[in-house]
């Protein structure tokens, strides 16, 4: 009796370690679909949140730039708007995961960041000029941001707009 017991045991454990491994690998794929779901969600808030910060400084508002002084009130709040928009972008690269495609475009954000002091190296008294070319470096990662994260064009405001996104993908 006890073989018989036994011998029906092992009839059941090939299906069962299959039934085990089917829904072992079953939880492991709903855990990753639902990881990668937050991830991407957290990626979209957080580039909206770049842009809308973005939008909103007078620095990058759109001009017509010209020749001016770089002693001005108006100069060193741009230099300062920039860096900080800079800290951000770095702050927002930092927190997408390594091999994300957003970081190398929020890098490229935060050298063309870098890029504004060494214009106004070159020629300080074309302070303008330069946080336009910076205005318009910015909003073209944003709208190849857009294209990666699959976002409905103009989702994201270009810079000093004032705007905020839409939150429709």
């Amino acid at each position: 009796m006890e073989a018989a017991s036994t011998s029906a045991a092992w009839v059941t454990f090939w299906p069962d370690v299959l039934v085990a491994g089917i829904g072992a690998a079953l939880t492991v794929t709903v855990a990753l679909i639902t990881y990668l779901m937050q991830q991407r969600r957290k990626n979209r808030q957080l580039v909206r949140n770049l842009a809308d910060d973005l939008a909103i400084r007078r620095a990058f508002k759109p001009i017509d730039p010209g020749v001016s002084s770089p002693d001005t009130d108006d100069a060193k709040r741009c230099r300062l708007s920039v860096q900080e928009a800079q800290d951000q972008i770095s702050r927002i690269r930092d927190q997408i995961a390594p091999d994300h495609r957003l970081r190398a475009l929020l890098q490229e954000m935060v050298l063309w960041c870098r890029e504004y002091k060494n214009l106004l190296e070159v020629d300080d008294r074309r302070w303008q000029f330069a946080l336009m070319e910076i205005r318009g470096e910015l909003d073209d990662r944003l709208r190849r941001i857009e294209s990666s994260l699959r976002l409905k064009a103009d989702a994201l405001p270009s810079p000093g707009t004032a705007k905020v996104s839409r939150k429709r993908s």
